[in-house]
């Protein structure tokens, strides 16, 4: 009995770092796309839509539990803006 809750815990754990692992691949993927962009006269507008089309396919996926993706492209989105507050004055 005792091993099969062992195995239960084992097949659970490595299906969380498989998902934590392909969470990061996603958000390496959009991070990727928003680099070509980078030069771009609206980046906060395009940074807010990648963001939106990150999450999205997070969520299609399943993966939208982990809060470490959607903070670190929160942290994007308010340094974004800040810069381009700061342009402004």
């Amino acid at each position: 009995m005792d091993m099969i809750n062992k195995d239960n815990r084992r097949r659970l754990e490595m299906q969380k770092k498989v998902d934590y692992n392909e969470g990061w691949k996603m958000s390496y993927q959009y991070s990727s796309i928003l680099m070509d962009k980078i030069d771009s006269t609206n980046l906060y507008i395009i940074c807010c839509s990648i963001r939106d089309e990150f999450l999205h396919e997070l969520k299609v996926h399943g993966l939208s539990d982990n809060k470490n993706y959607t903070q670190v492209w929160l942290t994007m989105l308010n340094t974004v803006y800040d810069k381009k507050n700061k342009k402004n004055e």
